[in-house]
């Protein structure tokens, strides 16, 4: 029988044993006192649920209507539940709570109480987001009730502790300084020491180092002596600060206190925790290996007493990277085997080529572990080949890297925030430059294929798939309860130590509903995956590529690029190849390149060492590839230069390389075929946007002659909406943009290397990249960002820029035209003009780009500079636009004008020419 139709069932019980109980009325304060004494007493979680079920028969048995006594009653049923770890029962009963005490005229302050317990349900599942969704409402309507400011303590302890994990510590900061005052007016000291040391733990990663010294000092003085949990991760998180500002003797005492005081206590996972960093310190920090291998082994012993399988496969993992840093591969295998064979999954292999099914990943709860070991393990088979020459090592780290990808995927579909991915973005590089270097070493270009695309842009695609899903999916009701229940099912199962019929049964019905999520998924994806995110499929994928690029007459090159090498992966109609460019100085290099290129008195100043770098770099990147075809896509990772403006001859410092190549640039192949796109008809060909003058509070220069260029293109359309000047206000562009085939901005934009959202301006207010990506533009085929600064911002390892040109991505748009930095106005406009006159021919975008640069290039002198024409890249698809024939322009397009008569005429002497023919006989 399905959970939740039990739970219903139960629920329904209450109310139908209700109508069949002839027992006398209880008082309401009889039951509020009943429930206290239940709640109090030392029985049983089970049992205290028979007795609070039995109370709610009573309580139902004189109220027709649930009133507030009967949603405490759900409430601590919800509580007892949460205690046994059946969290799809504890959300559902807590929820009907809630749904009771929600309604007017009901007191609201315990709503505090439920939402943050729905919050710790949600949390025990990992779905983060949901869970500090009731957090936030249990603080909102805390704050209200002096006497619930303790649990508005609790539920920002909670919410700063989440913001750490994602990543966003300045959220985590502000939160834990809201939850100290409220604790603090709660006169809850406990709470005040643990949000002190979770404020400290945000501040040591913001750089803080002062101020996180004040907080974790007072933490400590505050729960100094009390000997309880909040103590040992204060201390836990003091080891932690010291480790930041480099006293590690200090961190071994504070990771050493944490231990013994967790260990005292009981809390035997969160002391393997301690000992596991305390070994950490003297593996990575004290380069120490046998003493940071006493604490592993020590840690060992406390795991496998308790049966954590889990923590035993990390700890392992961790003796296999005291060995790997030795460079003692053959030993460090050993340890990672060790790791592999302790997993819950019937997995016993000892040889180090060996490794589980890939199937056998669905049944591992903790991801995190299993991808280490394995991209760990992989390593080392890839050392121990270079070591020894034999080639079965190679192909079973491929194996092994394989697999471990596959882990990663499975870690980060768990992974709700975008800041926690980006995160596991970060961690996993190594692993892919490791796997890419095996498949250079083997030639083997479709497994290169799948690693070059695993390891950039991953966020995105899954971006651009969760809006294509919510296109395709029609109710999504389903789905939710199904993840709800694999997730709580998940949590009861890692809780569970002991084996047998229980801990079977779970198993069956985990594995069940994950096979069911998987069968839904696995729907879905195969729609939206076209070869590059499953190994196996990327041969069948290239050779669709290379038969796209043979049409299109194109070549593609992706790169991957770590400290001291780049990787390059190209496909041309004929041949795929990966090649391996030991490049050191390539990272400071690109910078200085661009530093250069963006500035025009630097770039005059210094020309020669402009053009020494853009021979440097054409020599290093683009030239041992031997590319024919004039169109080539650009896949940049993580360092992104405009290859128009490269040298291809050392002897002429105007040997530009667009001279020879229309270059497209794309943040990986898997987002250029990524699309869902409408068969609807756009409402409007062409939209101009030109605000020109812009609000006095943000200082922005008048774009004077914007408004007159757009004039002049849109003599090109025939269907055309023009927002200019105080027309072109925030709520239009948004509400026109989707409408619209062709969109052509003019204006300024912000963006820069923080974190921080880059905004395009209008003539009221600013646009977010957040505000754009949440539309549906499915009928949009391309935007013109004739702005300053929109192909830049945030750069995320593996993801490219986090720019207003990859917002527009998000909303649909499958080509941006943007600009890498600020350029001249004047140059800018006629650029664009250009662009449009070629593009409009039928011209693809990039060959069209392309000869608009090369007219700015050969005209006024003034404009030779890259500086002027080197920031104008097509991102994305670069094929020609179809524009609507029965919207466009005869208006003054001379050469459809000129099409015309001439059909005309043929068609007129083809007439005469019959006539004459038939006169004749």
């Amino acid at each position: 029988m399905n959970t939740l139709r039990k739970i219903t069932i139960g629920l329904c019980v209450l109310v139908l044993s209700a109508v069949n109980t002839s027992a006398q009325c209880i008082s309401d304060d009889s039951i509020r006192r009943q429930i206290n004494i239940v709640k109090n007493d030392h029985d049983d979680y089970h049992s205290k649920i028979d007795r609070l079920t039995s109370l709610g028969t009573s309580y139902l048995n004189c109220h027709p209507k649930k009133g507030p006594v009967y949603a405490e009653i759900l409430h601590r049923i919800g509580e007892c539940y949460y205690k046994i770890n059946d969290f799809e029962k504890a959300i559902a009963y807590t929820a009907s709570a809630v749904n009771i005490n929600e309604h007017p005229g009901k007191p609201e302050s315990f709503l505090c109480n439920s939402y943050f317990n729905l919050g710790q349900s949600y949390r025990k599942l990992n779905m983060v987001k949901r869970s500090n969704y009731w957090f936030n409402r249990s603080v909102g309507i805390g704050k209200r009730f002096t006497d619930k400011y303790f649990i508005v303590g609790w539920a920002d302890d909670q919410l700063a502790i989440s913001f750490f994990k994602a990543g966003d510590y300045q959220r985590a900061k502000e939160v834990a300084d809201e939850g100290i005052q409220f604790s603090k007016a709660a006169k809850d000291t406990l709470y005040v020491g643990a949000l002190l040391a979770q404020k400290a733990q945000a501040e040591v990663q913001l750089g803080d180092f002062e101020q996180a010294d004040e907080s974790i000092s007072e933490s400590l003085s505050l729960l100094s002596g009390k000997e309880n949990i909040e103590l040992a991760s204060s201390y836990s998180i003091c080891a932690y600060f010291m480790k930041a500002i480099g006293k590690y003797q200090n961190s071994l005492i504070y990771y050493q206190k944490a231990f013994l005081l967790n260990k005292k206590l009981g809390f035997f996972r969160q002391s393997i925790n301690d000992i596991m960093d305390l070994g950490n310190v003297y593996a990575t920090d004290l380069m120490h290996e046998d003493s940071a291998r006493k604490c592993y082994l020590i840690g060992l012993q406390i795991a496998q007493k308790n049966e954590d399988n889990y923590q035993v496969a990390g700890l392992y993992e961790n003796l296999g990277f005291t060995y790997l840093q030795q460079h003692d591969f053959k030993q460090a295998l050993i340890f990672y085997q060790k790791g592999l064979n302790a997993l819950p999954i019937n997995f016993s292999d000892k040889s180090i080529a060996s490794n589980p099914e890939v199937g056998t990943l669905s049944q591992i709860s903790n991801d995190y572990y299993v991808s280490n070991l394995l991209a760990d393990k992989g390593e080392s088979l890839l050392a121990l080949y270079k070591e020894t020459a034999d080639k079965s090592l190679l192909k079973a780290a491929l194996q092994t890297f394989l697999l471990a990808s596959r882990s990663v995927d499975m870690m980060r579909w768990k992974q709700l925030g975008e800041i926690s991915k980006l995160h596991w973005r970060n961690e996993t590089k190594q692993m892919y430059e490791n796997a890419i270097d095996v498949c250079y070493l083997m030639n083997d270009t479709e497994n290169g294929l799948y690693f070059f695309e695993k390891s950039r842009s991953v966020l995105l695609n899954d971006q651009l798939n969760s809006l294509i899903k919510r296109n395709v999916i029609a109710d999504k009701k389903p789905a939710k309860k199904l993840q709800v229940k694999i997730d709580s099912l998940n949590r009861r199962l890692v809780l569970l130590t002991d084996s047998g019929v229980n801990t079977d049964k779970l198993k069956e019905e985990w594995l069940a509903a994950n096979q069911e999520w998987e069968d839904q998924q696995n729907q879905l994806d195969a729609k939206l995956y076209e070869g590059t995110d499953e190994p196996g499929k990327s041969a069948d994928y290239i050779k669709q590529q290379q038969h796209q690029l043979s049409i299109n007459k194109q070549s593609l090159v992706e790169y991957f690029s770590n400290d001291s090498v780049v990787y390059a992966l190209l496909i041309t109609p004929v041949k795929a190849q990966i090649f391996k460019i030991a490049y050191p100085s390539y990272k400071r290099d690109c910078s200085e390149f661009l530093k250069y290129c963006s500035n025009a008195g630097l770039l005059n100043q210094h020309y020669g060492q402009y053009a020494g770098l853009a021979v440097k770099l054409y020599q290093k990147l683009f030239e041992p590839l031997h590319i024919d075809n004039e169109r080539v896509i650009i896949s940049p990772g993580d360092n992104f230069i405009p290859f128009d403006a490269l040298l291809y001859d050392a002897h002429s410092d105007n040997s530009f390389l667009f001279k020879k190549h229309a270059f497209s640039y794309v943040y990986s192949m898997q987002v250029l075929t990524n699309q869902h796109r409408s068969n609807t008809d756009p409402n409007t060909v062409f939209l101009g946007i030109a605000p020109e003058n812009y609000p006095p509070q943000t200082h922005l220069a008048p774009l004077i002659g914007s408004v007159a260029s757009l004039g002049r293109i849109q003599n090109g359309f025939k269907s055309y909406t023009l927002l200019n000047r105080e027309d072109a206000k925030k709520t239009v562009l948004l509400s026109q943009l989707p409408q619209s085939q062709i969109v052509q901005i003019y204006s300024h934009a912000a963006a820069d290397s923080t974190s921080r959202d880059p905004i395009l301006y209008m003539a009221d207010s600013a646009v977010l990249m957040s505000d754009i990506q949440k539309l549906k533009c499915n009928n949009t085929d391309m935007v013109v960002l004739s702005a300053c600064n929109t192909g830049t911002g945030y750069n995320a390892i593996g993801e490219g820029m986090f720019s207003l040109a990859r917002g527009f991505r998000l909303a649909g748009i499958p080509s941006t035209i943007t600009n890498l930095w600020q350029a001249d106005d004047k140059a800018t406009y006629e650029l664009t003009e250009s662009f449009y006159k070629y593009l409009t021919t039928g011209m693809p975008k990039d060959q069209a780009l392309r000869k608009a640069k090369l007219e700015l290039l050969n005209g006024d002198a003034s404009n030779s500079l890259p500086f002027y024409w080197a920031p104008t890249i097509v991102l994305g698809d670069s094929s020609p636009i179809h524009i609507n024939l029965s919207l466009h322009t005869s208006g003054f397009n001379w050469q459809l004008i000129s099409l015309t008569i001439l059909i005309i005429l043929s068609g007129g002497v083809f007439l005469f020419k019959s006539k004459q023919r038939k006169s004749t006989k």
